[in-house]
């Protein structure tokens, strides 16, 4: 990556960060909740995809710069694109598609489903025990 293009990435991540939680922000005058959500989830969309393409060009760097071994490196450059196909998925993400895709998982793995939620519900639950 060129030095313009990380000086753009680290000036928005400045951007980002210290308005971190403005998804949350009260509405403005004439905008619809719903508005309001589609404009938060396209911000968050928009800020994963770039740290996922950020961490590939990172990575696909190391690969191509002959910092690893031949194996690592082939490893490296794999991940990168997979973090590359991973950004182009998440851009490409509706909320409505994600809960038809979770709804279809749970009728046809309900047991393994149940079995998700319930680590997930055990790790958070320890997670905020301890804080």
């Amino acid at each position: 990556m060129s030095d313009e293009t990380n000086s753009a990435l680290l000036d928005e991540e400045r951007n980002m960060s210290s308005h971190q939680f403005d998804e949350v922000a009260p509405l403005r005058s004439g905008e619809s909740e719903i508005d309001s959500h589609r404009a938060s989830f396209a911000r968050i969309k928009a800020r994963i995809a770039g740290k996922l393409r950020q961490a590939a060009e990172t990575l696909r760097g190391k690969a191509e710069g002959n910092q690893m071994p031949r194996e690592a490196a082939n490893f490296g450059s794999h991940a990168s694109d997979w973090l590359h196909k991973s950004a182009d998925y998440v851009e490409g993400m509706e909320p409505k598609k994600i809960k038809d895709d979770i709804t279809e998982q749970v009728r046809r793995n309900p047991g393994k489903s149940l079995l998700v939620a319930a680590a997930a519900g055990l790790i958070l639950g320890a997670i905020f025990r301890r804080k």
